[in-house]
C-alpha cells in the first residue's frame, strides 16, 4: 500500500497535434505545433457516487425534470434582452472557416506592443521537415529585431490570431485574445493617467525593489502549494488504507513515452538537409484503449467525449486531426 502511495503518474510526452506552414511573401517555413502547457499536473479530484462509481454530466430539462439525449439538445444565440435564436449544427458548419494548413503572417510588430493581457495560450513551433534553414533564419531574425509576427490560422475548426515569437533559437506561437475580450482600465474605474508621485517616494521605492532583486527567478515560487498538500493528503490516506475506493480493473495502458522537448528540437535542427525525408519503417503499434482515446479527446477538447464509444472516440480524434 505504501508503494502505491508513492507512485507518480508518468509525464505525458509532447505530441504534435497540428502541422502546417508559416508563410509570408515568398517565404514558407514548415512547422509542427506542440502545446507548451500541461493540465491536471499531479492528478485531479474526481466526482464519485456513494458506491464509488465515477459520475458523468448530463443536461437536464428543468421543466420536465429529465435528462436529455444528445439529439434533443439545440444551441441558441442569446441577446442581452434574453431573446434567443436557435442556430443549427449545419448553419454553424457553414460559418466555420475553411480548413487550412497555413499560418499566414499579416504583419510584423515590435514585441513591446503586445501586452501580456493579449496572450491566451502558448505553443512551441518546431521544424516539421528535414529542411530547417528557413526555420533557423526566421527565428534568428525575429529575435535579433525584437519583432513578432501577427498571423491567423485555423485549428480545430476555429480561426485564431497568434503572435509568432522567437527566443533562444526556438519559435513560439501565442494565441491572442480578440480586442472585444479585453477591458480597458477606464472600464473598471482606473484613471486614464497615473497620479503624480513625490520624487522622494519614488527613490525609496526603487531602493526597496533593488534590495529584493534576484538574478534568476525561483521556480519554487511558481508551484501550487494547495495541489501539493492535497496530493500529500491523498497519498497518506492511501498508505493507511483509509477511504480508498477500489476501481474495476481497466485495460493495461501502454507505457507513456517521455520526451524532452528541447531534445526533439535539437535532433530536428541537427538533421542534415535532404530533398525528402527517408521513408519510415513500418512499426506495429498496440491498439489504443478507450481510456487512452478518451484522454486524447480530452486534450483536443472534443465535445460529448464522455458518452462516446471507443470507435466513436477514434473517429472524432481522426476528424480533429484532419481539421
Amino acid at each position: 500500500m505504501a508503494d502505491r502511495a508513492r507512485r507518480r503518474e508518468p509525464e505525458e510526452g509532447p505530441r504534435s497535434f497540428w502541422s502546417g506552414t508559416i508563410s509570408f511573401g515568398l517565404v514558407s517555413v514548415p512547422v509542427a505545433l506542440y502545446s507548451a502547457t500541461r493540465s491536471n499536473v499531479g492528478g485531479s479530484l474526481r466526482m464519485l457516487a456513494p458506491d464509488g462509481a465515477p459520475l458523468r454530466r448530463e443536461y437536464v430539462c428543468p421543466e420536465h425534470d429529465r435528462a436529455l439525449e444528445p439529439d434533443e439538445i439545440v444551441r441558441a444565440y442569446e441577446f442581452d434582452d434574453d431573446e434567443r435564436v436557435v442556430i443549427t449544427d449545419a448553419e454553424l458548419e457553414a460559418l466555420a472557416p475553411e480548413a487550412s494548413r497555413d499560418i499566414e503572417i499579416a504583419q510584423f510588430v515590435d514585441r513591446e506592443q503586445l501586452s501580456p493581457l493579449m496572450f491566451e495560450r502558448p505553443y512551441f513551433l518546431l521544424p516539421s521537415t528535414t529542411t530547417i534553414k528557413p526555420y533557423r533564419l526566421l527565428a534568428l531574425v525575429l529575435e535579433q529585431l525584437g519583432r513578432a509576427g501577427v498571423a491567423t490560422f485555423v485549428m480545430r475548426g476555429h480561426e485564431h490570431v497568434v503572435a509568432i515569437l522567437a527566443e533562444g533559437g526556438l519559435l513560439r506561437a501565442e494565441t491572442l485574445r480578440f480586442a472585444s475580450q479585453l477591458r480597458t482600465p477606464e472600464v473598471i474605474g482606473l484613471p486614464a493617467a497615473p497620479a503624480r508621485v513625490d520624487a522622494g517616494r519614488i527613490k525609496r521605492m526603487r531602493a526597496l525593489i533593488k534590495d529584493h532583486v534576484e538574478a534568476d527567478i525561483d521556480l519554487a515560487e511558481l508551484e501550487d502549494p494547495t495541489r501539493e498538500r492535497t496530493r500529500a493528503l491523498a497519498e497518506r490516506k492511501l498508505a493507511e488504507g483509509r477511504d480508498v475506493v477500489e476501481q474495476p480493473e481497466a485495460e493495461p495502458a501502454a507505457e507513456a513515452e517521455i520526451i524532452d522537448l528541447m531534445e526533439v528540437l535539437k535532433h530536428s535542427l541537427d538533421r542534415p538537409p535532404t530533398t525528402s525525408p527517408p521513408p519510415a519503417a513500418p512499426q506495429s503499434r498496440p491498439e489504443p484503449t478507450r481510456q487512452q482515446l478518451y484522454e486524447q479527446a480530452q486534450a483536443r477538447e472534443i465535445e460529448g467525449r464522455s458518452k462516446m464509444s471507443k470507435d466513436e472516440l477514434q473517429a472524432a480524434i481522426d476528424r480533429a486531426n484532419t481539421g
